[in-house]
């Protein structure tokens, strides 16, 4: 499935600019235009639930659980049909009806499911949730966009139960083929030559055909520098620390659930490393706790 993926805390460019609206200066087209292909939403869902009861998490009547980057809402109307008590929140109300534009084919968000959606406040940022109220908290592919990632912490961290758990799912920092724009390792290579390298060789993403080459690198360049982050695990660590959470990684549970051929292979073909191998070339598991 091609979603959008959504910011879930913005960088401040220092002059008030945050990703979120470049392109509304002319300086970004809109995010829809760098696909990520991902599991469907259910698939996802299985994944998620099975990777928190590896973990621990028992289920109960009362399990309230927040899809953090909810994008139009998919996950959080796969937990909801579940039994769950589901929210979702974002940067920008893409369930709305203004937002359609944002979606191809797609169906409108049922109004009983936008309810369950929400936005959160950028100045200062703020998920709109009491302290403490959630039991499990979700995300896939949207690490990779929070550009403060202390504030996205700390925030996190508010809104968890005491006991709670919280699962976050996103590429990893060298992957071959950064999963937006298709440059090879432009999640650390992103100079305009490098860019123009593999613009000029005809790479694409599915928005993308038909544009002039500088036209290309002129848009992956802004949305690299100003829509993605891929920091090493030590800096996000450190921001952990500075946020008052815990953080650590666990890519042999996302190989063990994972429901892509890399997990099939991994667990059909198990071999030495291979799950250091995925953590770095292919997707990071990323688990926050409570201080």
């Amino acid at each position: 499935m091609c979603t959008k993926r959504s910011l879930a805390a913005p960088r401040d460019k220092g002059d008030g600019i945050s990703w979120n609206v470049l392109s509304d200066r002319g300086l970004m087209i809109d995010a829809a235009s760098y696909p990520f292909t991902e599991a469907s939403a259910p698939d996802s869902t299985e994944t998620f639930l099975a990777m928190a009861r590896d973990l621990g998490f028992a289920r109960s009547a009362s399990s309230r659980v927040l899809d953090f980057g909810c994008g139009n809402g998919d996950v959080v109307r796969e937990f909801r049909a579940r039994g769950f008590d589901a929210e979702g929140v974002d940067i920008v109300p893409f369930w709305s009806e203004a937002k359609d534009r944002y979606w191809e084919e797609r169906e409108p968000v049922p109004k009983a499911l936008r309810a369950h959606l929400h936005v959160a406040e950028l100045n200062p940022y703020h998920l709109p949730f009491p302290e403490a109220s959630f039991d499990l908290i979700h995300s896939s592919q949207v690490f990779e966009h929070v550009m403060d990632y202390r504030t996205a912490f700390r925030e996190l961290g508010r809104v968890l139960k005491p006991d709670g758990l919280s699962i976050h799912i996103f590429p990893a920092r060298w992957r071959p083929l950064e999963p937006h724009v298709f440059v090879p390792l432009g999640s650390v290579l992103r100079a305009r030559p490098w860019l123009a390298l593999w613009a000029l060789l005809g790479i694409r993403n599915q928005f993308q055909r038909g544009l002039r080459w500088r036209e290309v690198v002129q848009r992956n360049h802004a949305y690299l520098v100003n829509g993605t982050n891929y920091p090493t695990h030590r800096l996000i660590r450190r921001w952990a620390r500075e946020a008052s959470v815990r953080v650590r990684f666990a890519p042999a549970l996302l190989l063990a659930h994972s429901t892509g051929r890399g997990g099939r292979l991994a667990r059909h073909v198990p071999f030495p490393g291979g799950s250091l191998l995925y953590e770095t070339f292919g997707r990071r598991t990323m688990i926050l706790l409570r201080a």
